[in-house]
């Protein structure tokens, strides 16, 4: 699926760093430690790109620890890495994936099943 994007478009997402556009549409997850299930909290997705995803947690996450996301409204799960967690007061983390797979779907595919699992 080709996205076309404006002259204005591409140079925001340059000066952003950014190759993918973002999709700015909120719904929840639950986040879990691959190494430890019972480590699992509910989070907002604040934002969204083909390969990435940035949550609102109240829990730091370690860069480099691998998780298990599942959408809270729809059929969305996916494995990611935790690319950073910039903590931002009590209790507020921003938390950067990195989505490595999806049911077996290519990572390409968030875009299409998020529409679908949004609150």
């Amino acid at each position: 699926m080709a996205t076309s994007l404006t002259h204005r478009q591409r140079g925001q997402m340059l000066l952003e760093g950014r190759r993918h556009p973002r999709n700015w549409e909120r719904f929840l997850v639950q986040v879990s430690s691959v190494l430890d299930p019972l480590l699992t909290e509910l989070a907002s997705v604040e934002n969204q790109s083909t390969y990435g995803v940035q949550l609102a947690t109240e829990r730091s996450w370690e860069p480099g620890a691998h998780v298990e996301v599942k959408a809270v409204a729809g059929s969305l799960k996916a494995r990611a890495r935790v690319v950073y967690c910039n903590g931002l007061g009590p209790k507020k983390f921003l938390v950067g994936l990195n989505i490595l797979s999806r049911d077996g779907e290519p990572a390409n595919a968030l875009t299409k099943k998020v529409k679908s699992a949004s609150c």
